[in-house]
């Protein structure tokens, strides 16, 4: 088609859970199979995820993968995923650097707040 353009897009992404639970929750969450248009594209290993992938594809599809990887990327702990379209446009991601909630185990983070910590005072400032 003449609409189609050639596009290149990579990733190297880690996951606190399955990376194979993240693939299913980011398909389901834009709505997309690009990872069956593409199978050998998505290489999935427990907690990790590579992509690589070379191909011609209308910009719907390429949105597709876009959305993808960047739901991917915002659900990972650690790498970077990027799409190039032939004509010098790219995309490219990298994950946010982990807050200290984020790296602490989730039954580790309590909503409680200590009697230790009750008595500490609290700096308030308001709007101007």
């Amino acid at each position: 088609m003449a609409s189609d353009r050639r596009f290149s897009g990579f990733a190297d992404l880690h996951f606190r859970e399955s990376a194979h639970l993240a693939l299913a929750r980011a398909a389901e969450s834009v709505q997309t199979d690009v990872e069956a248009q593409h199978p050998g594209a998505f290489i999935v290993d427990d907690h990790r995820l590579d992509v690589s992938v070379e191909a011609r594809g209308s910009l719907l599809h390429i949105d597709a993968l876009r959305r993808m990887l960047e739901a991917l990327v915002n659900d990972a702990v650690s790498g970077e995923a990027a799409l190039e379209i032939e004509g010098g446009e790219r995309w490219a991601r990298r994950v946010a650097e982990v807050s200290e909630a984020r790296r602490l185990d989730p039954a580790q983070i309590s909503g409680s707040v200590s009697s230790e910590d009750s008595d500490r005072p609290t700096m308030r400032t308001e709007a101007s």
